[in-house]
């Protein structure tokens, strides 16, 4: 079970860490008047205690609430790739979290930590608007990868964890410790791990009815994608079945 043990203390350099218990730490870092997790979420456990069961991958896209699979699941998205070739799963896990799923990202148990939250369309919007008021290289013209180019502040420096870095990123990745990696997505029926040079993890947009709509942010670091962000609508008849990363979010 996860518990919050210590307040918040934020250091010069910006990183925060909350202990939670068997899982160690949780560290972020500050991103205006928000603290953004600097890794993919990786526990096993709902917030209140609940396992949040495995699934190899084939079983993970079969799940259907249609059929009674309403508890939410996560698989791991190794595979024998570049990056994966020299990893074992438990390895792939540790450096890049679990790919999660909506029944699990919506479970009434809770998969954000106690104090965190899993971002909403406002919580990405000032995410966004600090890093455009912030420095003076970033462009922005709409949620699509090829027009802005915020990608490229937020991803992890270096390409260790990318199969594929554009060299626009160069000298420029890592500006604000966020470490987006290339962490993949599962998606597919039947299926595979995609966008390996990319990372995608969930957010919530409002539906206008009261409703809470899945979509996903997604970095990527190939040309067909650019070297921004984009903002994909997952909330169709595959939605339950996509296995993305996610990253959580608080308040200062």
């Amino acid at each position: 079970m996860f518990y919050v043990g210590k307040e918040p203390v934020l250091n010069d350099h910006g990183e925060f860490h909350s202990y939670l218990g068997p899982a160690g730490y949780v560290s972020g870092v500050q991103m205006g008047d928000q603290i953004w997790m600097v890794n993919n979420l990786n526990i096993h456990n709902y917030r209140d205690g609940t396992p949040i069961p495995f699934y190899e991958l084939d079983d993970f896209l079969a799940l259907d609430p249609a059929n009674g699979d309403a508890d939410g699941g996560y698989t791991v998205g190794y595979d024998d790739r570049g990056l994966g070739t020299d990893l074992t799963r438990s390895s792939w896990e540790h450096i890049y979290g679990k790919l999660y799923n909506c029944m699990a990202v919506y479970n009434s148990a809770g998969l954000a930590p106690e104090g965190w939250r899993i971002p909403t369309y406002a919580d990405l919007t000032e995410l966004k608007d600090f890093i455009l008021a912030d420095n003076s290289a970033a462009t922005w013209t709409a949620w699509n990868g090829v027009q802005n180019n915020l990608g490229i502040f937020l991803k992890e420096a270096g390409w260790s964890h990318w199969d594929v870095l554009n060299q626009a990123t160069t000298g420029r990745s890592g500006t604000y410790g966020m470490n987006l990696q290339g962490s993949n997505w599962a998606w597919g029926d039947p299926g595979g791990y995609n966008l390996p040079h990319g990372t995608a993890f969930y957010c919530h947009v409002d539906g206008g009815d009261g409703s809470s709509l899945p979509h996903a942010l997604l970095a990527a670091s190939n040309l067909t994608y650019g070297d921004g962000i984009s903002l994909f609508d997952v909330n169709t008849s595959f939605a339950e079945t996509i296995g993305m990363s996610v990253r959580c979010v608080r308040d200062l």
